[in-house]
């Protein structure tokens, strides 16, 4: 009951942040623009920040690789050989054996990563003034369950979240330059994937200048979730069953058949998820669609959407993850402008998108084998 109410605190201020944005509406397109200022809504976002860290550094076994970074961590405190050996990134072992030698809990580790992971999402977003409650939102949607494993790659996406927002500035000086380089560097010594990561990002970046028309993104995205439920996942069940990464899942206690039907009971619901998806392209397009650098945004919201029927390996869903980061911002900001230009009709169809995805990250999104709820206390 305790953990539930922690979830519904979380959300109540998220909301609350975003219900105290937009109070001043415009129905003329060309006259939207992004409100830097800053007010109450800031407040409830440092305070849903705080208690987020706070809860991540205080809970036990929650998510399915809580136990392995426990474990690692307390060997590490108390100087045992490394149950990982050599196969971990050595950004993340410096990381461990740096936190250990000053305090023997492990709760510091999921601490430093909450605070790293969210404080990253929180300077970025609070840069988009007003919109920042809408892509805090997109992360809770998106994301929330995912941080609560994959603490590597988390903290890599972290990295490059505030690396490639300063590359994405229109002015971009040498020191900034340079503080980008060493945070993408930074991340590929905590997570090897995160060299990929970049690469898929850059390569929308580079697409930015190019409108891109919605039935396009539309038609692409119909095709991947159509293929992803009927030749190709057979094709991902062939290949998976003998991938390392379906081994390792077996090794650490998950059987075949547990795997195959939480997969299986997602994709029930992958067909909703289109069209959920179909109405943010939709929307985002005519309010994002409009400069390069909202467009970058757009265009990575929409081609995450399109491969997400397609990541049931976990090189692609790694991929994804990288693009995802970046998403939110899109979906934030698709969000806030229509919420501005207060179309009913519009307003209504994106409520209701937002209280399914919430319903869908509850329900479905935790049998992905993420066990991020409920929230487990040690003592």
């Amino acid at each position: 009951m305790m953990d539930l109410i922690l979830y519904i605190i979380l959300f109540l201020l998220i909301i609350v942040a975003v219900q105290n944005t937009t109070k001043e509406f415009d129905n003329n397109l060309s006259n939207l623009e992004l409100d830097l200022k800053a007010g109450k809504w800031s407040f409830f976002l440092c305070l849903a920040f705080g208690i987020y860290v706070v809860i991540r550094a205080i809970v036990y076994n929650t998510g399915a690789d809580y136990l392995a970074y426990y474990n690692h961590f307390v060997a590490s405190s108390r100087h045992l050989p490394d149950i990982w050996g050599e196969g971990r990134e050595i950004g993340y072992r410096y990381l461990v054996d740096i936190l250990s030698s000053y305090c023997h809990y492990p709760y510091v580790f999921f601490g430093f990563c909450a605070f790293l992971g969210m404080g990253a999402l929180l300077c970025v977003s609070l840069k988009f003034g007003k919109a920042a409650p809408y892509i805090v939102l997109g992360w809770a949607l998106y994301l929330f369950n995912l941080s609560m494993n994959l603490y590597r790659q988390y903290i890599a996406m972290s990295l490059i979240f505030y690396a490639l927002y300063i590359l994405l500035s229109q002015k971009v000086k040498k020191k900034k330059l340079l503080g980008a380089s060493i945070c993408i560097i930074l991340a590929y010594f905590f997570h090897r994937s995160s060299l990929v990561g970049v690469l898929c990002v850059f390569s929308v970046y580079f697409l930015r200048n190019h409108i891109v028309n919605k039935w396009i993104l539309i038609g692409a995205l119909m095709l991947t979730t159509v293929a992803s439920m009927t030749v190709l996942s057979h094709v991902f069940s062939v290949i998976g069953a003998y991938s390392d990464s379906y081994m390792a899942m077996n090794d650490r206690g998950y059987m075949a058949t547990e795997i195959l039907q939480s997969q299986y009971d997602v994709g029930k619901m992958t067909y909703v998820n289109m069209l959920c998806s179909v109405v943010l392209i939709w929307y985002g397009d005519r309010v994002l669609n409009i400069n390069a650098i909202l467009r970058y945004f757009y265009l990575v919201m929409a081609i995450c959407f399109i491969i997400t029927p397609l990541t049931n390996q976990e090189i692609l869903m790694r991929m994804r993850l990288y693009l995802t980061n970046f998403a939110i911002i899109g979906y934030g900001l698709t969000l806030y402008f229509n919420k501005k230009l207060y179309n009913v009709s519009s307003n209504i169809l994106l409520v209701i998108v937002v209280v399914y995805q919430i319903f869908y990250m509850f329900l479905y999104q935790n049998s992905l084998l993420l066990e991020a709820y409920p929230l487990q206390f040690k003592y």
